[in-house]
């Protein structure tokens, strides 16, 4: 095992739905599987034929910013300012039924709907690539031309630094307390064999000063998500749904949820579904070395992910991102590096119980963790060490020969 923490967080059974919300539903309620925040998913039936999801969530120590019961809070704010400013796409976009929030906790509802992950065109042992491109695409093209672009507003000079840096250092104490040590304190360590800084280190090489001018976006949107993971797209037959926003009411900048979207197909999806192997030696000169693939990685997800920012260059929308923000496809790639390492502390947030072979419980959250980290290391280290002077083709092309691999047994 890799030294950390090894406390049992993740082995905790749900909590029950809130009273209020039972009597105010007047239902038995049925435990759903859900995402990747700690917020837990109920059904119930209110009556005969109707059938309501309910979203709540617990506050606790140890939860993200973005998992938190503030932002948890503002998810129906959002949600009704999307269907009152942009109605193309209102019907296509999640709808809140009832709220109620109580000392420590908060909960929606919204109706059911039948339907499937996007992701699920790439799941099947028959994927069919082209028709998941052509569906994101289907889909990507109304959310850019009748959400994104119904507003612009000036981005702040400092918006790379507070969005994205602040954000990574607010999570490093988490990742810090709970990971191996020698991520955070060595000088370098090699991964897959590549020598990449540590995280703390890399996360002051973000903050260089020619880099936020960079990436500064040159212009921010109408939030119109803010966690556009794929898991959020459900598909039936022709229609598409959007779920679950992050939860918040200020401009966005829509290469922070494009980026999401491409992080679902690199790395994401198919971590939660499969998990990491990990393993650590020590190198002759006592450097930290660590071999990191999916457990149960699918060629296909990255083959769609590089594909993806082609796809966006095709969308109309891609013409007034390339006039008003002729930056944004080496945006693309800085955020969703950095997602990937933000994201290795939602796992240590969210302490639902998960299994992957012998893994489970809390050591599964670490394990998805170190995981996420490791290959935002290499992404980050590319980007930094080049100026982030690299094109897409480049950048991702060398992670499906790192990760989709045979996996052995976990030994993280």
């Amino acid at each position: 095992m890799l030294s950390g923490s090894t406390n049992r967080h993740g082995d905790t059974a749900p909590p029950a739905l809130p009273s209020p919300v039972r009597q105010a539903l007047g239902a038995q309620a049925e435990a759903l599987p859900a995402g990747g925040s700690p917020a837990r998913l109920w059904l119930t039936e209110p009556s005969p034929g109707e059938r309501v999801v309910v979203k709540v969530l617990y506050g606790r120590d140890g939860i993200v910013d973005g998992h938190d019961l503030d932002s948890f809070v503002l998810k129906p704010q959002q949600i009704r300012a999307v269907h009152r400013r942009l109605p193309v796409l209102s019907p296509h976009y999640v709808r809140t039924i009832g709220e109620w929030r109580g000392p420590g906790w908060a909960a929606y509802a919204m109706p059911y709907h039948a339907g499937e992950p996007l992701t699920v065109l790439l799941d099947r042992p028959d994927a069919d690539l082209p028709a998941f491109t052509e569906r994101l695409r289907t889909i990507l093209r109304p959310l850019s031309e009748h959400g994104y672009a119904a507003d612009r507003q000036p981005a702040p000079p400092d918006h790379f630094g507070t969005t994205h840096v602040d954000r990574l250092r607010r999570r490093l104490p988490l990742l810090a307390q709970h990971l191996d040590p020698a991520l955070f304190t060595a000088d370098r360590v090699t991964v897959n064999g590549r020598s990449c800084r540590t995280v703390p280190r890399l996360i002051d090489a973000l903050a260089d000063d020619r880099l936020a001018r960079l990436m500064r976006p040159g212009r921010l949107s109408f939030p119109l998500h803010g966690d556009l993971i794929l898991g959020n797209l459900l598909v039936d037959a022709d229609r598409f749904l959007v779920l679950d926003p992050r939860g918040t009411l200020q401009p966005w900048d829509p290469v922070y949820d494009l980026a999401k979207s491409l992080f679902s197909l690199t790395v994401f999806e198919q971590a939660i579904a499969g998990g990491f192997v990990v393993r650590r030696s020590t190198g002759s000169l006592d450097e930290p070395r660590y071999e990191v693939s999916l457990r149960a990685g699918r060629a296909t997800y990255l083959t769609a992910a590089a594909q993806f920012v082609p796809l966006l260059e095709g969308l109309p929308f891609a013409a007034e991102l390339d006039r008003d923000d002729p930056d944004w496809r080496t945006r693309l790639l800085v955020v969703h590096a950095v997602h990937c390492l933000a994201e290795a502390a939602c796992r240590l947030s969210d302490r639902k119980h998960r299994e992957y072979g012998d893994v489970h419980g809390w050591d599964a959250c670490r394990m998805l963790a170190t995981g996420l980290c490791l290959v935002a290391l290499m992404l980050l280290e590319e980007l930094v060490s080049t100026g982030a002077s690299v094109t897409a083709r480049t950048h991702l092309g060398w992670l499906g020969p790192e990760l989709v691999r045979t996996a052995g047994p976990h030994s993280a």
